[in-house]
């Protein structure tokens, strides 16, 4: 049985950053309390708050790799993973913003994807020929460079 795969990019370069900015945040109330200067504080507090809600959405709603195989669609965020039937699939479909590919599920929470280049292709692999609905396009800025769409 043949397996497909779409994939953003590296997990390693997703964590990163996050490492980076844990490390930032760890030494901001210790120079605001050493230097006495209590709006660092506030600082730390909203770098905490936008820290969190960023990180929710990149490390555990967002998915940064997709396989098919068969009728089973398995999805991958960095700290969580699920499969699902593709006949659980109602659409796939691009977001308001243009940045994220929707994979819509009956009763689930969607899926949700950064669409590079090479997504299109596998929304049509998955829709089939069954009767899901597929608009997903590649915004302008993303349309070059290699594909991210892989047959295993």
């Amino acid at each position: 049985m043949a397996r497909y795969s779409y994939q953003t990019q590296p997990l390693l370069t997703i964590l990163l950053p996050f490492v980076f900015m844990a490390g930032i945040a760890v030494f901001i109330p210790f120079v605001a309390i050493a230097q006495q200067k209590w709006d660092g504080l506030i600082f730390f507090v909203i770098w905490l708050v936008v820290g969190g809600f960023v990180g929710s959405q990149l490390l555990w709603s967002i998915s940064y790799r997709l396989e098919l195989e068969g009728e089973t669609l398995r999805w991958f965020t960095p700290f969580r993973h699920g499969e699902v039937s593709v006949a659980e699939l109602v659409s796939i479909t691009t977001s308001l913003s243009g940045r994220l590919a929707v994979f819509e599920l009956d009763g689930q929470e969607d899926i949700q994807i950064p669409v590079r280049v090479g997504l299109p292709e596998f929304a049509e692999l998955v829709a089939g020929d069954r009767a899901i609905p597929v608009d997903v396009s590649v915004p302008l800025g993303r349309r070059y460079g290699a594909s991210h769409f892989s047959r295993d």
